[in-house]
């Protein structure tokens, strides 16, 4: 009985430590983010965090103006 006890036990870990370990595949979003100029980007989920694909494109420079006190 303990025999079998530790056979099924060992057998639960091995699944269970293989099932873990699987690798994803990313995930693309597609047109996830567009810029002032219009053009869309694609975004790809890897686990928890979201990256973009390429880099902008934009042609436009935004500035921002902000007064020294």
């Amino acid at each position: 009985m303990k025999r079998i006890f530790t056979i099924i036990s060992v057998c639960l870990l091995a699944i269970i430590i293989c099932s873990c370990n699987q690798e994803r595949e990313p995930k693309v979003i597609r047109n996830a983010v567009k810029d002032y100029d219009g053009n869309r980007y694609d975004a790809v989920r890897i686990g928890k965090q979201v990256w973009m694909k390429s880099n902008l494109r934009t042609t436009r420079e935004r500035r921002l103006l902000a007064s020294c006190v």
